[in-house]
């Protein structure tokens, strides 16, 4: 595959990863090939090779955000948690989203949003959701990449980022020479709060990173 594609799930605000599921023998994202999951989703193959771009956008959880007396408020410059605790405003200390959630070892459940509540100027979206199993392998190249990664602003948007997604792989085989990664949105001011990261978790007989 070369090019964009997008897969579009109706509900991004949870890991909805039992109803939303791409089923094929092979799939190849070439380099320069991109397929974007928006929400969430799971991917069953018999291979995987990835030397483009896999990945997962658009969380817009709520559980990793800021919350005051069990009531979710958005502080609109401290980042999401998922995986990881969100960075703070530096001007407000007990701004901290400290709220982790989701599985260690099978995680399915997509990032939260940063910031104000949506919809904002720059979408601090979390990472999405993207579970990939696989009947012989997966292989990632070394210009390849397989991600959940949270979204940020820009300082004159000033909002908090969003955190991480989840990236599951079972596969008996998993070859990575690129990048798999679920990261917190980053922004260039030091001044508002990170994202969280995300979680991570590779399941297979044969495991093997570059």
């Amino acid at each position: 595959m070369i090019g964009l594609l997008q897969l579009k799930v109706a509900d991004q605000t949870k890991g909805s990863l039992v109803g939303t599921e791409l089923r094929t023998p092979s799939l190849t994202i070439h380099v320069g090939g991109t397929l974007e999951i928006v929400g969430a989703a799971s991917l069953f193959v018999d291979v995987l090779n990835v030397s483009g771009t896999l990945k997962a956008t658009w969380g817009l959880n709520t559980l990793g955000r800021y919350k005051v007396g069990g009531e979710t408020r958005g502080h609109e410059r401290a980042g999401s948690a998922h995986g990881g605790v969100g960075g703070i405003n530096i001007y407000d200390p007990d701004s901290a989203c400290t709220s982790t959630y989701g599985s260690i070892t099978f995680p399915t459940e997509v990032g939260s949003y940063g910031g104000r509540p949506l919809p904002v100027v720059c979408s601090p979206w979390g990472g999405g959701a993207v579970r990939v199993v696989a009947s012989r392998a997966v292989e990632i190249g070394p210009r390849g990449v397989l991600s959940a990664d949270g979204n940020g602003c820009t300082r004159s948007q000033s909002y908090g980022a969003g955190s991480g997604g989840s990236v599951l792989v079972i596969a008996p085989r998993i070859l990575s020479y690129g990048r798999i990664s679920a990261d917190g949105g980053f922004l260039s001011d030091g001044s508002w709060g990170n994202g969280g990261g995300g979680r991570v978790a590779l399941h297979a007989e044969v495991l093997e990173l570059g």
